[in-house]
């Protein structure tokens, strides 16, 4: 019992003794750990737990620590490397394929070195970690360029693709899509695995420019595009004679420069900036067209023809109509009040998508027809209608002309007069389930009178001239018309 009172109260002589024993043991266990340390600096092996690559090493010693390097790098270099580029898409190699090299000299100097750099902190801290397995050790890699070269330009033969665009098919409304397009960069690759291997990835980011096959002319994308719907139409006919084959050239010409033109939601479009200038460098010929009211030859004859039904199947279809200009002669193949003159760079139309979804302007132009249809999503409204009155109606004028080409006494009609027209143009709008218009636009338009030419023959006289064919007179005009989408 008194043992163990002086055990468990130490007299006033063992306290005084108690902090020297701590200091005296603390040191002899700092001076051992020193021994100790000083000793393992001198020795040739490495400290134990390092990981190199893959495989964690014990106390190599310093003869067997190259072939121990390089058995570890074998295994490292035959791992597969996955090589990713655009879209997703990825594929492997090895290493070693990538052109992937050991240096074990400098692979093992670096592993001598570590924990035995002479300072104890420093050190100690790096034998601890490498007692839990934390330290790695990446293996001293170099790239054979050469080799890495010839692997990148086998792989670009392999990668390398072309862009297959994504179109429309106007005809069956629907968009096909396209391919990716893929173009490796090689001497880009090669920095990227250079940069990936010192760093002891396993995946590199190749450098591969993708173009996007989604994209239109307009740098737009087409993917989800809806063209399901025709949201208005219209119809013109043209001349398939002999005589009129320049007419009808130009006419397939112009359309092919607007056909497919997608107007995004907000989006106006110009007739003239589209289609361009009208020149025989664009492949246009002479044909008729309107001259200060005049029928004439000029270039590119039938321009106005494909504003027109253009401007008709965009006013059926609710498009903005955000600038037109009637022509001065009514045209054979509209009605009056559906037509648009079009004279680069100065008579213009101008039309407007105010729909949130897209809209796809789609011409077609053969068996004497120049159709237009306006392609998009559902319209909101039921039913379109035109509407025209006639205000005002004036004679024209008659010029009597002197041809002495014809005979004496014989009168031909060289150009039909055509009087001058004020009416009324209104597009009124009916939504689904009513059954008055919730919308009505009205505009004035005015058409001059055109001068009637008759050419008076003052020629000698032909008892076998025979009278061209007589052009049929300008017809009445309804004082209402009425049609509906």
């Amino acid at each position: 019992m008194q043992g163990l009172d002086v055990l468990a109260t130490p007299s006033p002589r063992n306290q005084r003794l108690l902090p020297l024993l701590s200091v005296l043991l603390l040191a002899l266990a700092v001076g051992g750990s020193a021994l100790l340390y000083r000793r393992s600096l001198k020795s040739d092996r490495i400290i134990p737990g390092l990981v190199l690559g893959d495989t964690r090493l014990g106390a190599v010693s310093s003869d067997a620590l190259e072939p121990t390097v390089e058995r570890v790098a074998a295994r490292f270099l035959d791992g597969v490397v996955t090589l990713k580029f655009g879209g997703g898409v990825s594929l492997t190699a090895t290493r070693r394929e990538l052109g992937a090299r050991l240096d074990p000299v400098a692979t093992a100097r670096t592993l001598r070195g570590l924990g035995k750099s002479g300072s104890f902190l420093a050190d100690v801290s790096h034998r601890v970690q490498a007692r839990r397995g934390k330290l790695r050790v990446p293996l001293s890699l170099e790239l054979d360029r050469d080799v890495a070269l010839e692997f990148f330009i086998r792989l670009k033969e392999e990668v390398d693709r072309p862009l297959v665009p994504a179109k429309l098919d106007l005809d069956r409304q629907t968009v096909i899509p396209g391919r990716e397009g893929y173009l490796l960069h090689v001497y880009d690759c090669l920095v990227a695995t250079e940069l990936a291997l010192r760093h002891g990835e396993d995946r590199v980011a190749l450098a591969v420019s993708v173009q996007d096959p989604d994209v239109a002319r307009q740098g737009r994308r087409l993917k989800d595009l809806d063209i399901s719907q025709v949201l208005g139409h219209y119809s013109t006919v043209y001349s398939l004679a002999d005589k009129d084959v320049d007419r009808a050239h130009n006419l397939q010409v112009g359309a092919s420069k607007i056909d497919g033109k997608v107007l995004y939601p907000g989006e106006q479009m110009s007739f003239n900036e589209v289609v361009g200038r009208r020149t025989e460098v664009e492949g246009y010929r002479m044909a008729h067209v309107i001259n200060e009211g005049e029928l004439v030859d000029g270039m590119a004859g039938g321009a106005c023809q494909l504003s027109s039904t253009l401007f008709a199947a965009s006013f059926f279809a609710g498009l903005d109509l955000v600038s037109s200009r009637p022509h001065t002669r009514p045209s054979s193949y509209i009605k009056m009040g559906l037509d648009a003159a079009v004279a680069y760079p100065t008579t213009d139309l101008v039309i407007k998508n105010p729909y949130p979804f897209p809209v796809v302007i789609h011409y077609k132009v053969n068996q004497g027809k120049v159709r237009v249809n306006i392609l998009g999503k559902q319209r909101p409204w039921r039913k379109i209608v035109f509407e025209r009155e006639l205000k005002e109606q004036q004679p024209f004028k008659e010029v009597l002309r002197k041809d002495a080409s014809i005979p004496h006494g014989k009168r031909v009609v060289a150009q039909v007069g055509v009087p001058a027209f004020k009416l009324v143009r209104r597009r009124l709008f009916y939504a689904r389930g009513k059954k008055e218009p919730v919308k009505t636009e009205e505009r004035e338009l005015r058409y001059p009178a055109n001068t009637q030419y008759i050419n008076e023959g003052t020629g000698p006289s032909d008892p076998e001239w025979k009278a061209p064919k007589e052009h049929t007179p300008f017809g009445e005009v309804p004082p209402t018309f009425t049609v509906e989408q």
